[in-house]
């Protein structure tokens, strides 16, 4: 059930399904520094685990007849079945990662689409349009992805997308190719709205705490059992526990930063809206230079202040364009003397 502080409290810094903000520090925690907490838990886990249990199990079971075989068969079908559980846990947060990157992406092509289709309507429509736009995508990168790295659902978007509903369903076009270049924009507005939607659906999607409170009791009954492990030596047994605690906490590691796609280091990013504003609407971005704030959009250059002749040129002044002409040859003349120049 998805908490309501999602969508209502945007000063919450714990949002999401209920029973989740328990797990939502570690995503402030540097990438390397959680990859390196992970491996020292569950590496000191295991080290601490087979020092306490190595003197009893070795006393407890030395009398027993084929212990080491039932102890390895044990750890093999443990093995296998927690194995399993990491493996489709991690491919389906993998999943849900590559899935929210992908609707960014598709939410971005679809709102240049949809800027090139409202580029070609008549003025003062066009301008109104791609404006509604502009302001769009600077929300997008400015307030709805932090937001979005939070756990909440943005609901900023929704008065900038209706006023700009509004004002192109209002538009009548005339001619034919008016007419069919309005319905190709509609058509185009259908599918940015169901882009949009995917990516504030996936701003919440992550593994329940159930499971991962299943993910984390397994590994202690697994790391418990490698403690089990019939080594003779005691260095060997704790290089044998140590690398098995070492492959669950790097899985485990990878599972979580990538769980939640919009928070920590490891995260889906505005790269794509801010290619879309900066290349396609022609405005700057923070990362392509300037402050990190979106600035005005850059107005091309008049041609007539890049020569001076233009700026100081008066009417009683064209007449020395015809010595210009006369001096430079022309292109059609210097092909027509090459050839001659080659024969002789």
């Amino acid at each position: 059930m998805i908490d309501r502080r999602c969508f209502e409290d945007l000063r919450s810094d714990s949002c999401g399904t209920e029973g989740d903000e328990v797990f939502y520090w570690i995503y402030d925690i540097p990438l390397a520094a959680l990859a390196a907490l992970f491996l020292a838990v569950f590496v000191g886990l295991s080290t601490v685990g087979v020092l306490i249990t190595r003197p009893w199990s070795l006393k407890t079971f030395a009398e027993e007849e084929g212990w080491r075989e039932h102890v390895v068969i044990t750890l093999e079908g443990a093995f296998v079945f927690f194995g399993l559980l990491l493996a489709l846990v991690t491919i389906q947060t993998y999943e849900n990662f590559r899935n929210a990157r992908e609707g960014v992406a598709l939410e971005a092509a679809e709102l240049g689409a949809l800027y090139r289709g409202v580029s070609s309507y008549p003025q003062p429509i066009r301008g109104e349009l791609q404006e509604d736009l502009n302001r769009y995508v600077t929300f997008v990168i400015n307030e709805a992805w932090p937001q979005q790295a939070r756990g909440i659902v943005p609901v900023g978007g929704v008065p900038l997308i209706s006023e700009f509903q509004k004002k192109l369903t209002s538009y009548n076009p005339v001619t034919q190719g008016e007419i069919a270049l309005h319905g190709a924009t509609l058509f185009k507005y259908n599918d940015f709205i169901k882009a949009r939607r995917l990516r504030l659906h996936s701003v919440t999607i992550a593994l329940p705490a159930a499971m991962w409170a299943v993910l984390f009791a397994g590994t202690l009954i697994n790391i418990g059992l490698s403690c089990l492990l019939p080594v003779e030596s005691l260095k060997g047994h704790l290089l044998l526990s140590g690398a098995f605690a070492s492959v669950v906490a790097l899985i485990l590691f990878i599972a979580a930063a990538m769980d939640n796609p919009y928070r920590g280091a490891y995260s889906v990013s505005p790269e794509a809206f801010e290619i879309i504003q900066h290349d396609v609407m022609g405005v700057k971005t923070g990362n392509h230079e300037g402050p990190a704030a979106v600035q005005a959009p850059v107005a091309p250059a008049p041609e007539t202040t890049s020569t001076a002749p233009q700026a100081t040129s008066t009417p009683s002044q064209t007449t020395p364009v015809k010595p210009e002409t006369e001096t430079a040859p022309s292109p059609a003349a210097a092909s027509k003397t090459s050839p001659r120049k080659r024969h002789r």
